[in-house]
């Protein structure tokens, strides 16, 4: 029997929280990615060791303020998650896959530069549970669209499915083979297989943004 609309309060709570993680979590990598910046400019253009300093604490804070932004990104969604699965239990599902995708990306950042195999490991790993993560949310909102009869919402997950998948199946296989990129005379390739998932995985974004957008106006 169909439910009225309102009905899950839980649900509605949770996918607001997950709307404002995600939204939380661009920005914060927008931030990281300005504070990379800034220390690579500055290691590029300046010689002055104690100016070049002063510059490399600039980005080193703005990359800290960048990490926090991603860690509270992480507890919205976590919680969010957590508070859907109450009136959902698809969403229950994602929130082990959550856990272990955020390890691995703190393993990828922590030994990245360093120990190369194992950066790119954890970042497959991350990537994912990220897809399985969306995946089971997505599944969570078509359940809720079933039971109030959204029928727009519901065909929106369809597609969005086939969507998602298809974008982080090419970011899974260009991050495989950036692993065989090794040689130096390669990093202009390598240079575009990592423009090209910043690509795709933008339109990951974008797409799943939309669709929270409309499953929290649903409920």
């Amino acid at each position: 029997m169909e439910e009225r609309i309102g009905s899950y309060p839980n649900a509605k709570k949770g996918i607001n929280r997950i709307f404002l993680g995600e939204l939380i979590a661009i920005l914060g990598m927008v931030v990281i990615a300005i504070g990379s910046g800034i220390l690579a400019v500055k290691g590029q253009t300046m010689t002055d060791l104690s100016t070049y300093t002063s510059g490399a604490n600039i980005a080193a804070l703005v990359i800290l303020i960048g990490g926090l932004m991603v860690l509270i990104a992480f507890l919205f969604k976590f919680f969010g998650i957590s508070k859907a699965s109450i009136d959902e239990r698809d969403f229950k599902k994602a929130m082990a896959l959550l856990v272990i995708g955020f390890v691995a990306s703190i393993v990828h950042s922590a030994v990245d530069g360093r120990i190369e195999v194992v950066a790119e490991i954890a970042n497959i790993i991350t990537n994912v549970c990220e897809l399985l993560v969306t995946i089971f949310i997505i599944s969570g909102i078509k359940s809720l669209a079933e039971k109030v009869n959204d029928r727009h919402v519901f065909d929106m997950c369809n597609r969005t499915y086939k969507l998602i998948i298809a974008v982080y199946v090419l970011i899974i296989a260009l991050t495989v083979v950036a692993l065989f990129v090794t040689n130096e005379t390669m990093a202009v390739i390598a240079g575009l297989i990592a423009l090209a998932i910043a690509i795709l995985a933008i339109v990951a974004i974008i797409v799943f943004l939309s669709l929270l957008n409309n499953a929290r106006k649903m409920l």
